[in-house]
């Protein structure tokens, strides 16, 4: 591949990256979780080392797991909260280097719950303790 060739492919990343950002801001385009849900997550694949990948996927999944355990196993639903809390904030530490997305953790962590619950045909609920706990912190 020529130089030239090269530098304009990368001129048209680079535009195709500009376009992209800007439409992040139109409502209605901006505003569809399922694209917000995959976005989010290719910037968690792109931007973190393999390491921190690897580890936010799974502080998540025990995030997810323990919101769904009865209480009951955490010593009661302050036990349960404090856990979730501690597991959030593991989360939160493999993308602290990145400020938009810790600002935009507990939105990814909504919609994602809200889209699965959507999945599985079941009627979403904004009183679960996770997402308490997740609103709260």
């Amino acid at each position: 591949m020529s130089k030239s060739s090269s530098a304009d492919k990368d001129a048209g990343f680079k535009r195709a990256n500009e376009i992209s950002s800007s439409m992040l801001g139109m409502p209605g385009y901006a505003d569809d979780s399922m694209l917000f849900v995959v976005r989010y997550a290719n910037k968690i694949k792109t931007r973190l080392s393999q390491r921190d990948h690897d580890q936010f996927w799974k502080s998540l999944d025990a995030m997810g797991k323990a919101s769904a355990r009865p209480a009951e196993e955490f010593g009661g639903v302050q036990g349960r909260a404090q856990h979730v809390s501690e597991l959030r904030q593991a989360t939160i530490e493999c993308v602290k280097d990145y400020p938009d997305l810790v600002q935009d953790f507990d939105h990814f962590c909504n919609v994602s719950r809200a889209q699965f619950k959507k999945f599985r045909g079941e009627a979403p609920s904004g009183s679960s303790s996770a997402s308490a706990t997740l609103e709260s912190s």
